[in-house]
Order: C-alpha cells, then structure tokens, then sequence
C-alpha cells in the first residue's frame, strides 16, 4: 500500500561554523573498532561510532564538524511544518 511519494534530493545548506559562512553537503557517519580492555573490569571490546556534518568553506576547505558546532542559515524548511500546539 503507497502513502505517498518519497524524494530524495542531495542539495547543499548555508551554514555557519564558529561565525564563518560554509555550505553542508551531507551527514557522515565514522566508526572506528575498539579492543577489549586488557583490565579486569575494563570495557569490552565493540565498535564507537559518530555523526558529523561535512561542510565547505569560501576559501575551498573541506571539514568534518560535530553536528552541534553548525547552525543553517536557511530556515530549514520549518514553515513547511505543521505544528501541533501541545504545550
């Protein structure tokens, strides 16, 4: 059964990283394995992962940032949202 239809798009975002105008292009994910701490007690062995945000700067740098250091300078389609007033 279809609900609707489902776009996927890969288009670029103004942003800002510590006050200095970027462009996002995507969420990246890294992982790296972790061994077993060889303490008794120690963690066990398993895999870290982490999000970030890859974003290119004027001067043609590429970084990847924590998804808390960037803030979008373009609304973020939040006037396309219907929100519900349950406060």
């Amino acid at each position: 059964m279809a609900f609707g239809e489902i776009h996927i798009k890969n288009e670029t975002r103004p942003c800002f990283y510590e006050g200095e105008r970027a462009i996002f292009h995507c969420w990246a994910e890294r992982r790296e394995m972790v061994m077993e701490s060889p303490l008794v007690g120690g963690h066990p062995a398993g895999i870290i992962a982490a999000t970030f945000a890859i974003i290119e700067f004027e001067d043609g740098r590429v970084s990847e940032i924590r998804p808390n250091k960037i803030r979008f300078a373009d609304g973020g389609g939040f006037n396309d949202v219907a929100w519900r007033n349950d406060t």
